[in-house]
């Protein structure tokens, strides 16, 4: 069945199509990830206009016949992002959001709390200093690996639900889920117990401040999370 979506859009990135096309994906805020074919992009940028580049808003509308590929119709940048464009540390954040999304969130499946996450934390990135972007994308890490399904757990044993003892370190295995205790041969990042707190409370939704040694620990167990259960490659 033919139908026209129309939706707001976050671009993802996009790969060669025959001589001048791309497959275009985007992250939209009604139907998930979506994929399109722009015919035309790579001979000529004026009919997307901007709309494939990283970080902006973009109104999207596709035409969606059922198969794989939706047709772009039309996409037009409304909220444009040149602060994080100007920054490298706030686009090299951005990029690492939008590859950790493009790789962990499924297709044509919709997810309006990501959509909502990714676009606050662009948002951020345009306005706060260079210091607070290390935060905003842990904050952002950990919120996302919820919403898909592959949550780190901070409160029991990831493996056999024990609740982990209180006021205690523990170990945290991000590819197996998070806290592993020792009846199940835990191993990976040893994390204290205020961390763990901290680390969960951020994870549900609350705010939380970390230093920067544990925003390069928790960086490390996000990235471990996404390698793990998705196609992206680990760093090198």
């Amino acid at each position: 069945m033919r139908r026209t979506i129309e939706t707001e859009a976050l671009f993802l990135g996009a790969v060669p199509y025959g001589e001048t096309a791309v497959v275009a994906t985007w992250l939209t805020e009604r139907e998930g990830k979506l994929s399109t074919m722009v015919r035309g992009a790579r001979s000529s940028r004026r009919r997307v206009n901007g709309a494939l580049d990283y970080v902006h808003g973009v109104y999207l509308r596709a035409e969606d016949t059922g198969a794989e590929l939706l047709t772009l119709k039309e996409a037009v940048v409304r909220h444009v992002r040149l602060g994080v464009t100007g920054d490298l540390d706030a686009l090299a954040a951005a990029g690492t959001a939008l590859r950790w999304v493009r790789h962990a969130c499924p297709p044509r499946t919709p997810e309006p709390d990501v959509f909502q996450e990714l676009s606050v934390l662009l948002d951020d990135l345009e306005r706060q200093p260079s210091s607070a972007k290390g935060q905003g994308l842990l904050t952002f890490g950990l919120r996302l690996l919820r919403h898909v399904g592959y949550e780190l757990v901070f409160d029991r044993c990831a493996s056999c639900g024990r609740p982990r003892p209180p006021a205690r370190r523990a170990h945290v295995d991000a590819g197996r889920g998070g806290v592993i205790c020792r009846a199940c041969h835990g191993g990976g990042e040893v994390l204290a117990d205020d961390l763990l707190l901290r680390l969960a409370r951020i994870s549900s939704g609350e705010v939380a401040q970390l230093s920067r040694k544990e925003g390069d620990l928790v960086m490390r167990l996000v990235t471990r999370a996404m390698t793990s259960h998705t196609e992206l490659a680990p760093p090198r």
